[in-house]
């Protein structure tokens, strides 16, 4: 019986003994996968293995990574991803992976070796600017960026200003341009006014940007926006069902223009782009849906014109959707139904501008204890910061919680003041409370929050 207790307790000591052993030997890092970007302006390959590398500032992976032939690349590791930046398009390479490469709790038990060819770019054409408005003064002509391109095919289509509001609405204006749409383009929505070829200065693998002058295309501008639609001329000669045209819609114009929309109606600012000088005399029209002009307004010494409120807030098709703006004959417009610029990062914080009721609510202090008074006024005013009297207010407290604490009307006491006064209970919640102001069952025309703490006064 001794004996057989000894044997097993020997057995339990090796198998203890060979679990230490396995744990304590590191395990094995080995590759999942491989990806190559190559459609990129610099290729890159990466590796994925199936543990975390470890990039302790201690370890070199470089000294890891051989690359052949040797070229000017960049080596990097996040995670499980061993990548190398800086390959060249058309080049091949043979990465070696050392043995020992280090993992978190693992490494490379044998180098590993991985032939990589990073194929050339396929040729690309585009134009990378996202506005539409070309200066007229020092501008070489409209920017176009390819690779691997000898020679453009370029089409330009012109709308007619009186179009502008139909072809926005359609989705037309700036929007990409395909074989059918150019058709309509040409036919039926506007007309083209050149086409040719343009030939590119190009450097094998590399992206080129070149300007094509508009002046030598177009000649005289028109009233209206203008398309640029650009492919690799040589694609032409294949007979494909549709062609991959780049697009550019551009206005050429010293004209820069900024509308506002709010209570008192619209405002626009025409600013010459070439000085940032105000112009004056520049006539603006507001053009609506149905593409009816609504009204003409002429900008005065100031670049400003002001339109009447009703015209800002016209429905369906009376709704306004161009500012036209014209001077001589230089022509912009602005699309009144596209996002607005969000200022929210510059420094825009404060009060939304009023309704029709507005109420102005404070305490005499912005912390209280349980079982306190807290001392509330609301001043009653509207869009113009007159006093309304004779209006009682519904005052509603909100707990920390959102549940509604106390309700309750409270009169005019004279030139449309309301005071309040509100007993906190003993065990009130702590943290912040809010009181709204209501005029009847309407939504909130004003509310103050205040905070409710256990402290000891100084």
């Amino acid at each position: 019986m001794r004996f057989v207790i000894s044997l097993l307790a020997l057995m339990l000591v090796i198998a203890w003994d060979a679990t230490a052993n396995e744990t304590d030997a590191p395990r094995e890092l080995w590759i999942d996968s491989t990806e190559l970007l190559a459609d990129q302006d610099t290729p890159r390959f990466c590796v994925q293995f199936n543990r975390p590398i470890d990039v302790d500032d201690s370890v070199s992976i470089d000294a890891f990574v051989r690359i052949e032939p040797e070229s000017d690349t960049g080596i990097s590791a996040r995670r499980n991803l061993l990548c190398i930046d800086g390959l060249n398009h058309g080049g091949r390479y043979t990465v070696r992976l050392l043995e020992g490469l280090p993992g978190i709790d693992a490494r490379l038990m044998s180098e590993q070796t991985l032939d990589v060819v990073v194929p050339n770019r396929e040729p690309v054409v585009e134009f990378p600017s996202g506005g539409y408005v070309l200066p007229a003064v020092g501008s070489a002509g409209i920017p176009v960026e390819t690779v691997n391109v000898e020679t453009l095919a370029l089409k330009i289509y012109r709308v007619n200003d009186r179009s502008l509001a139909d072809e926005l609405r359609n989705g037309l204006v700036f929007g990409d341009l395909y074989d059918w749409t150019m058709g309509q383009l040409a036919d039926q929505n506007g007309e083209l006014v050149w086409q040719g070829e343009v030939d590119i200065t190009n450097e094998p693998e590399q992206r080129i940007r070149t300007a094509i002058p508009v002046a030598e295309t177009i000649g005289s501008l028109e009233p209206g926006i203008y398309a640029a639609a650009a492919v690799e001329a040589s694609v032409l000669d294949q007979e494909y069902y549709w062609y991959d045209w780049a697009t550019q819609w551009f206005v050429v114009s010293d004209l820069g223009l900024t509308a506002m929309i709010g209570e008192t109606g619209l405002h626009a600012t025409a600013r010459a782009l070439s000085t940032g000088e105000p112009l004056a005399d520049v006539a603006f029209e507001l053009i609506a849906r149905n593409n009816a002009v609504l009204v003409i307004e002429q900008s005065d010494a100031d670049g400003l014109a002001a339109f009447d409120p009703g015209f800002a807030r016209g429905q369906g098709g009376n709704a306004p959707r161009v500012l036209i703006a014209r001077l001589g004959d230089d022509f912009a417009f602005l699309d009144l139904e596209t996002a607005p610029m969000d200022l929210s990062d510059r420094g825009v914080e404060g009060r939304l501008p009023p309704e029709a009721l507005d109420a102005f609510v404070y305490t005499e202090r912005g912390i209280y204890r349980p079982g306190e008074t807290v001392h509330v006024v609301a001043l009653l005013r509207n869009s113009e910061a007159m006093a309304v009297q004779d209006v009682g207010l519904t005052l509603r407290l909100l707990r920390p919680d959102g549940v509604e604490a106390i309700k309750d009307v409270v009169p005019d006491n004279g030139g449309g003041s309301h005071p309040w006064a509100i007993v906190l209970p003993g065990n009130a919640y702590t943290g912040s409370w809010t009181l709204q102001v209501l005029v009847g069952d309407g939504d909130p025309v004003g509310s103050v929050q205040f905070l409710v703490e256990d402290f000891v006064p100084p």
